[in-house]
């Protein structure tokens, strides 16, 4: 078997079946798809049992894991030299099933990185995603001074990448992707796991092969969730996924990297308690400021950081956090809670 699809799926029983029939659909003789279902308690499991009757589909059954654990689960039953996770509620063109196995059969690199697009429940236009870097075969001296330092901020720390992290705009080799999911393993990761994947698996490839634009993938977005994206525990994840990343490379530069990262997810940590819905009290929310301003690596980090290349407000924010400025942070708080709708509309349009 040549390429192993792995969709790990919890609670999806509005998008398996359309999803698994349209990759079968596709699907040429040397790939497989492997369906994960990760403890759903809806009808998904019995959807998947169903399509197991009459198609040539892989089903992995467990208990709910979370999806680094999930995605482990499928890895060890695919059979595949190349893996490719992607999720439920996407799909991919039929583009992806010509050009990557060719990628693939020609070239043989560790991993692929290719484009794909943003779609929106409400029919809107889709949106361009790509790898803001040039097509072509890289090696080890290409990885490290082009691929590695583009997976992380831009310096103006407004969340820009000039490489999607995600792991569907990838084919990575069996045993390369292995030995990078293995350490996330019981790791519940909600924010940045994929970053965590792609960039150990770089870090480790001789080969990656960048290719040409291409809507490979359709991200499905739905507009109206974006304001109910709060994530819990998110500053005790970050932590701990930057922590994580600055152990896999001592490179000074990369530590720089891994510093903007740190800064970037403090901003986005303090913009989850404010800006998106949650039933979070006062005290909650204090707390979160207070340990973003108890932050030794933190604050490490932002004196690290060249503060004038740093966007607007963004910058006040990490200036605050520096100075423990808490009430000034909570008053502030305070203010984007109750700008909510107006800043919504403007983030949205």
């Amino acid at each position: 078997m040549k390429l192993s699809i792995v969709i790990s799926i919890y609670n999806g029983e509005r998008f398996v079946e359309s999803c698994i029939l349209s990759l079968l659909k596709n699907k040429t003789s040397e790939m497989e798809i492997i369906a994960v279902d990760d403890g759903s308690s809806d009808k998904t499991l019995d959807i998947l049992a169903e399509l197991g009757k009459k198609t040539q589909l892989k089903i992995v059954s467990i208990r709910n894991i979370g999806l680094p654990g999930s995605r482990i689960e499928g890895l060890l039953a695919a059979s595949g030299d190349y893996i490719y996770f992607m999720d439920v509620d996407d799909t991919l063109s039929t583009d992806f099933f010509v050009d990557i196995p060719r990628e693939l059969e020609c070239n043989h690199p560790d991993i692929v990185f290719f484009g794909a697009q943003r779609v929106f429940c409400d029919n809107r236009k889709p949106v361009k995603i790509d790898n803001n870097i040039a097509p072509g075969i890289y090696d080890r001296r290409g990885i490290a001074k082009d691929i590695i330092p583009n997976f992380f901020c831009t310096p103006d720390l407004y969340g820009k990448r000039n490489i999607i992290t995600n792991v569907w705009a990838k084919v990575f080799k069996r045993d390369l992707l292995l030995s990078s999911l293995l350490p996330l393993r019981g790791r519940r990761i909600i924010v940045g796991e994929d970053l965590a994947i792609s960039l150990s698996a770089a870090l480790n490839a001789e080969s990656i092969s960048v290719l040409p634009y291409k809507a490979y993938y359709n991200y499905l977005t739905n507009s109206s969730s974006i304001m109910n994206t709060y994530k819990r525990d998110m500053k005790e994840d970050t932590s701990w996924l930057c922590s994580y990343l600055e152990s896999l490379s001592k490179n000074p530069e990369y530590i720089k990297g891994v510093q903007r990262e740190r800064a970037f997810f403090a901003i986005s940590t303090y913009y989850n308690e404010f800006f998106f819905k949650n039933t979070r009290t006062k005290r909650d929310k204090e707390s979160v400021i207070d340990s973003l301003c108890s932050d030794s690596q933190l604050a490490l980090a932002i004196k690290n950081l060249e503060m004038r290349k740093v966007g607007f407000p963004n910058n006040i924010l990490l200036k605050l956090f520096l100075r423990k400025k808490k009430k000034t942070l909570m008053a502030l708080g305070t203010l984007i809670k109750a700008l909510r709708p107006l800043l919504a509309k403007f983030i949205l349009t």
